[in-house]
């Protein structure tokens, strides 16, 4: 497992990347997020922002996390159920998948990002 770390020439400290804080996703489709370093709006590509407010239009959808191997281990994502219907937050290749109800929030985090999958922890916010 690699992470690139980025010092600054001038400095000499580490480079903190680009990164979205926040983010409201109404989405009516499956959802692919990239992270923000590479997202591109112009492609209608959606960011994985660090606090994601959720608003699924109906039941069935799922939101796919960005490539694991494009993300640093320890990112981020809290998404935050804030519709009426439950959705699904899965890898690229949907073998890791979670279940967030309506009025709940889970947070993810990347802790191996060796592969396009990457490996993802969870667990329920605030519980």
């Amino acid at each position: 497992m690699t992470t690139p770390v980025y010092v600054s020439p001038f400095t000499g400290t580490v480079v903190t990347p680009t990164d979205v804080s926040y983010y409201a996703l109404s989405f009516n489709s499956n959802t692919q997020l990239y992270w923000p370093s590479t997202v591109n709006q112009a492609n209608n590509e959606t960011p994985a922002a660090r606090i994601i407010d959720c608003f699924p239009s109906q039941a069935g959808l799922k939101i796919v996390l960005p490539p694991g191997n494009q993300g640093s281990v320890g990112t981020d994502i809290l998404f935050r159920n804030k519709g009426t219907y439950d959705f699904v937050v899965e890898d690229l290749s949907g073998d890791q998948s979670v279940t967030i109800g309506a009025g709940t929030a889970r947070y993810f985090y990347l802790v191996d990002n060796s592969t396009e999958d990457g490996v993802y922890q969870n667990f329920t916010y605030g519980a």
